[in-house]
């Protein structure tokens, strides 16, 4: 966003270009650069942990990129100027587009499940962008969060990351009126999990997703479906011990991400 104002300021372009040309005259040396690259490489090579036997490989791409820099700028220089035809996308923000509240009641599954609409009793009343969302069918479970999926997958030769997994309250429905089903998950801190506790702390996530599509990936658009939940959890019962009660109340806002790479769709405000 900050690149794309300074760009439409006049007299900005022509600096820009400028200070490129400059770079490529008098910075970008490919030889000098690829001379020290292969210096630290050589320094380097005998002091390697066995986890980065794929160093050389690396070096290659980073020669590659140094020796191929300059004409993709060049291709730009040449074709000048640029022509920049949008404005900046508004900055990511959280809008109110509903609510949800209401009671549960269930028990404490030490096993975690995808699908728990068979389990506990849930009566809640969910208002999305002012229509409320009727169910057809919904179930509540506590369970242990959803483990958490490390970007990149495990290091070779590290070994795997463990920890103590939260609780969380999980709510899954059916829409009456299209068939979409619905995921709600408010996670708790382990140590805020306890009976009697008025205002629980919690992070809510509310998912509307068509059980016909793949869920197990992590996907950007799943992501970007995605609504956040603030207000208040009460828990009356709460126990992480197999077949233990669990009961409380709700009542929280329901909040879009938009602006931002939101921006798609509803989330896509005015250009300013």
């Amino acid at each position: 966003m900050l690149a794309n104002r300074l760009w439409h300021i006049d007299g900005i372009p022509a600096r820009y270009k400028s200070a490129l040309e400059n770079i490529l005259l008098n910075v970008w040396k490919e030889e000098d650069i690829n001379n020290e690259i292969n210096r630290i490489q050589s320094l380097t090579k005998n002091h390697l942990h066995p986890r980065q036997d794929r160093v050389d490989r690396g070096v290659d791409r980073l020669i590659s990129f140094v020796e191929d820099r300059r004409s993709k700028f060049e291709s730009e220089l040449n074709d000048w100027p640029v022509k920049v035809s949008v404005g900046p996308r508004i900055p990511m923000h959280s809008v109110e587009i509903g609510e949800l509240k209401g009671t549960f009641e269930t028990a404490w599954n030490a096993n975690r499940l995808e699908n728990v609409e068979n389990h506990g009793k849930a009566e809640i009343q969910l208002i999305l962008n002012g229509e409320q969302v009727p169910f057809s069918k919904l179930g509540v479970l506590g369970q242990p969060e959803e483990p958490p999926r490390w970007f990149g997958g495990r290091e070779r030769g590290r070994p795997e990351r463990v920890r103590e997994l939260n609780p969380t309250v999980t709510f899954h429905g059916v829409s009456e009126k299209n068939g979409q089903h619905l995921r709600i998950t408010l996670t708790i801190d382990r140590e805020n999990f306890k009976p009697g506790k008025k205002e629980v702390p919690f992070r809510g996530s509310l998912l509307m997703f068509d059980p016909n599509e793949n869920q197990n990936g992590f996907g950007f658009e799943r992501f970007r479906s995605m609504k956040n939940l603030a207000g208040a959890l009460n828990l009356n019962e709460a126990e992480m011990k197999e077949g233990a009660r669990i009961a409380g109340t709700l009542k929280t806002e329901v909040n879009e991400s938009r602006g931002g790479f939101f921006r798609g769709g509803r989330s896509r405000g005015p250009r300013r």
